[in-house]
Formats: C-alpha cells, structure tokens, sequence
C-alpha cells in the first residue's frame, strides 16, 4: 500500500502534494479490481450455498407396481428402483409377488394368506438382528440373518386391509421376505416395502 501511494503523490514546488492523474486510475483500477474480486466471491460462495442446500442428485429411478390377486382382491401398490421385475405366482389361497433385479441379484417376494411360512426358522437361524421399520402405516419389526455369504430379511404385516376390506381379506397376513448381497441392500429394499400401500379407485 506504501508504495502505491508514493507512485502516486510526489511533492510539487514546497506544496502539499497533490495527487496525480496517473494516481487517480490506479486507483480506479484498484477498486474495479476489488469489486470483481468481491463479485467472484459472492458467485462461488452461492454456488456453494446451493450445491450444499440441494445436494446430490439420486441416480437411481424408481416405477410403482401394482400387484393384483388372483380372484380380484384389493390391489396394492408399491415403488422399487425401475431395474426390479415382477412375476406372480398363484396359489389355491394365497399369491405371492417376486420382485428381482438380475443385474445386483436383489430380490424381494411378498406372500398374501393366511398361513406364511417363515425362512428363519426353517433354517435353524442361530443369530437374528432385529431392526424396527413401517410397512404403509404400520409398525413392523424385520428379522435380519446371514446364511449361505448372503443378507436376508423378512417380517409379518397383520391388518394391513384393515376391518372396512371386503371379506376374505381383512385376516390376511402379509410376509415380506428379502435377499441380497450386502446388507445396505437388504436395508434399501425394507425401505422400498415400506411404500406399499392399497390403491385408491379403480
């Protein structure tokens, strides 16, 4: 700052000194200079701001599924990531909805009676975690384990029709069951069972 200011003021004849043209568009440019230098701050800060506020963008696309039952029930609804395919497999009273992703070997299945089975059990599962989470409206607890190098998970919905569902429905029990490779997986696809929901209308 010191030597800006004696290239820009020189004494003149024993007067005060007085500031030369010169001086005055250094100064100038010094001022410009310190506006854009403010002005590319704010822009970076605010890009910033918005990267932070908004965050980064979710790759993974989800479609809904609608599963209807054989004699033509209540039908559900529920969102998983656009890469999951669905088939049906009928029973004498009861449906069951094979969701899978081939390319990460993720699968869910949902079975719809009266009578599920449970695959913990049936293998003599000697640790389980217990993890808590909703399937719609409900409060569920899943039962996690691993066997055979892969992550599972399953849980029992009760109710979900509700008492208002046509008859034959209100007693029935849902089971959600899953498999996958990681357990972050098994986590995303209880979150996924968590939007199962009743479709509205026709």
């Amino acid at each position: 700052m010191n030597n800006i200011a004696n290239a820009n003021f020189a004494p003149s004849s024993g007067c005060n000194p007085a500031p030369r043209a010169p001086g005055r568009r250094a100064w100038v440019w010094s001022d410009s200079h310190t506006m854009n230098t403010n002005l590319i701050s704010c822009c970076v800060a605010s890009l910033l701001m918005f990267g932070c506020v908004s965050g980064p963008r979710s790759s993974t696309a989800t479609k809904t599924f609608i599963l209807q039952s054989a004699d033509g029930g209540p039908r559900l609804r529920i969102d998983l990531p656009s890469s999951f395919s669905m088939r049906r497999q009928e029973g004498p009273d009861f449906d069951v909805f094979y969701f899978s992703d081939t390319s990460t070997t993720r699968s869910m299945g949902l079975y719809c009676g009266q009578h599920p089975s449970s695959p913990s059990a049936e293998a003599g599962v000697a640790y389980i975690h217990r993890q808590p989470g909703r399937i719609g409206d409900i409060s569920v607890e899943w039962s996690r384990w691993l066997q055979d190098g892969k992550y599972r998970s399953e849980t029992l919905v009760h109710d979900f029709y509700g008492r208002s569902a046509q008859r034959g429905y209100a007693g029935l029990v849902l089971h959600f069951f899953t498999v996958a490779v990681t357990e972050q997986d098994v986590a995303r696809m209880e979150a996924a069972a968590a939007t199962l929901r009743l479709q509205r209308g026709k």
